[in-house]
């Protein structure tokens, strides 16, 4: 496991590469860098939340499809369960 100081430290020698010898601590790296980290945030859950709605308009009818006697219904969605 990485620990925080070495984070810190390879942090504070790229900002140095790309900002030209700048130095910075680690919360001002985050600090820097925190309106992208939150956009992100807002994405993973945009993901989250659209994943989960299509997950669940998928298992429902495959679930009730199963539960038919019908086999035209119950076996496709059995071979795409199992």
């Amino acid at each position: 496991m990485v620990g925080i100081a070495r984070i810190a430290r390879w942090a504070n020698r790229a900002i140095r590469r790309i900002w030209g010898g700048a130095t910075m601590s680690t919360l001002d790296f985050i600090i820097a860098l925190l309106a992208k980290l939150l956009l992100g945030a807002k994405m993973s859950v945009i993901l989250l939340l659209i994943s989960a709605i299509i997950g669940n308009l998928l298992a429902v009818p495959m679930a009730l499809a199963r539960v038919f006697r019908n086999p035209l219904l119950w076996i496709p969605s059995y071979v795409f369960i199992c």
